[in-house]
């Protein structure tokens, strides 16, 4: 009876834990100024926080069971099949991609991705922390097409001879 009684203290213990637990893991994923992401070892979405669908444009509902490569354009594919394959290897990794909001419009993230691997060391799905950088990416296209146009105009002073 004893031992009984014992193990059922253990159990609600563990059980109490485990909320607690829960409760912190929530406050993190609804507090983080980040989009939070998990997939699964076919890269459908399996948990989008509120920040991340908001980014999008989308409900939560709406981006769960979708594929991740969805949201990449065309002229990003490569980023996707790059880092999809290093996942799957086990690798982690930083970098920076475009994604398609929900009105077709590109967006920017610096993503930071783990590979989630099962107990015999498998590819078992990702996670992925997606900071909004496209404010910041949008003024470096700018400067760059700038710059270009800056040198396009110095090489034609130089063609013409003009000083």
């Amino acid at each position: 009876m004893y031992a009984k009684e014992r193990s059922d203290l253990q159990v609600m213990e563990i059980q109490e834990n485990l909320k607690k637990s829960e409760f912190r893991f929530q406050r993190i994923v609804e507090t983080a100024i980040e989009g939070i992401l998990i997939f699964d070892k076919d890269y459908k979405i399996i948990f989008a926080n509120e920040n991340m669908a908001s980014m999008l444009g989308y409900t939560v509902d709406e981006m769960l069971g979708r594929s991740y490569i969805s949201f990449f354009p065309e002229s990003q594919l490569d980023v996707y099949y790059q880092q999809e394959t290093l996942r799957k290897k086990g690798e982690d990794s930083v970098y920076e991609c475009c994604l398609l909001r929900k009105d077709s419009q590109s967006h920017w993230f610096l993503v930071s991705a783990t590979a989630i691997l099962d107990e015999f060391g498998n590819f078992d799905g990702s996670f992925a922390m997606l900071t909004d950088i496209n404010d910041r990416k949008e003024m470096e296209l700018l400067l760059e097409e700038s710059n270009r146009q800056l040198t396009e105009l110095s090489n034609q002073d130089k063609l013409t001879g003009i000083a």
